[in-house]
């Protein structure tokens, strides 16, 4: 029986033609080899996913072996991405109840930059919240 993953074996290194190597030397490292390979997971997909994790995060501190604990990670970086807005585009910020607020922006105490802009392409300001929050918009043209 292998002492991974409970606890690890202590092994006395061999010198050439000073000491006689026995079968249970070798077996005890074969025994062990196999412990970890199975707790890594190998042949379950430790490896490679076969589709990205994206539901059951759990928070534990047990886990069944490595694959498991990587699983959970994996759940946990897809579900911590998924809610992130992306600066690309393309990201909607849906509150999760009717009394929820979808987006809060609070200013730094000694704040005096914006707290909001929007621009156009080429970079010009048609609407802004200042640090003071009052809201700026142009209708038609001109600058706010």
């Amino acid at each position: 029986m292998a002492i991974y993953p409970t606890g690890t074996v202590s092994f006395t290194e061999k010198v050439n033609l000073v000491d006689i190597v026995n079968a249970n030397d070798v077996n005890v490292l074969y025994r062990e080899v196999t412990a970890i390979a199975a707790d890594l997971g190998v042949g379950t997909g430790l490896r490679y996913s076969p589709s990205w994790a994206t539901s059951g995060f759990a928070t534990t501190t047990t886990w069944s072996g490595l694959a498991a604990r990587l699983a959970n990670i994996e759940k946990g970086v897809y579900t911590t991405y998924s809610f992130y807005t992306d600066k690309r585009g393309g990201s909607t910020i849906q509150p999760s109840a009717a009394g929820t607020i979808g987006l809060t922006i609070s200013g730094h105490s000694s704040q005096t930059a914006d707290l909001f802009k929007v621009t156009n392409s080429g970079g010009s300001t048609f609407a802004k919240i200042n640090s003071s929050g009052t809201l700026t918009a142009t209708i038609s043209g001109g600058t706010p």
